[in-house]
């Protein structure tokens, strides 16, 4: 057959329009699955068993699936609140580990990172102090549940650990610790059980109350959350 006569029949075969077979039979790309919340899979899972009598099996199925989520919510807060403040501190160290840049650090250098971890909130804390002296110089007032309050307390906690040599630190000695800390994703509690810790040596860490504070620093008032 001559090239031309192929040609032409090339072109009748070919569809309306002069358009490729299967140029228009692509798929939808499928639509990708959106996470639901936990309070909106508790919405329908009430309203699944709304919709069930109250004495059959599916009513039965669905009332303990439903107290096995609300569970399941009580597990996440607890945890969240369990460490709350291994994730603070470990994020408070990563913060300095990326500033300094270093692979590794000396006893002494640990010690002095964990004095600073201490001291990280003594502004505020000052601050509070010397609003509570105004009015009187002998008695200080300063609310329990004010986030100044819970600083001062969170610090004393730390400063008699810390003149015990009790005190619990991310162990900056080793180098595979300092790496896997600048590593480490914020937030994530199972590889924040890997890191490593170590107790700072004992040091003496200064009274807040000793301070001096010039007359008319005003700062946090009583009471006030943080």
């Amino acid at each position: 057959v001559p090239s031309t006569e192929m040609a032409i029949l090339k072109r009748d075969a070919a569809p309306a329009g002069g358009k490729r077979a299967g140029a228009n039979s692509r798929q939808p790309k499928p639509k990708a699955q959106q996470t639901m919340s936990l309070p909106s899979i508790r919405g329908q899972k009430i309203k699944k068993l709304k919709a069930l009598h109250p004495l059959s099996r599916k009513a039965s199925q669905a009332h303990r699936d439903l107290l096995h989520l609300d569970r399941k919510v009580v597990h996440i807060a607890n945890k969240d609140t369990k460490y709350k403040d291994q994730i603070r501190r470990l994020e408070w160290f990563q913060k300095v580990v990326w500033m300094d840049g270093k692979q590794t650090y000396t006893e002494e250098e640990v010690r002095a990172i964990a004095l600073e971890f201490i001291t990280r909130n003594d502004d505020l804390c000052l601050d509070a102090v010397s609003a509570a002296f105004i009015g009187s110089s002998t008695t200080r007032k300063i609310a329990p549940t004010s986030r100044a309050g819970k600083y001062i307390h969170r610090r004393e906690t730390e400063v008699e650990m810390m003149k015990k040599g009790k005190l619990e630190v991310p162990d900056l000695k080793i180098a595979k610790n300092v790496t896997f800390i600048k590593e480490w994703k914020t937030g994530n509690t199972d590889q924040m059980k890997l890191v490593k810790l170590c107790f700072s040596l004992p040091s003496e860490v200064y009274d807040l109350g000793c301070e001096p504070m010039e007359e008319g620093e005003g700062g946090m008032e009583e009471g006030e959350e943080g």
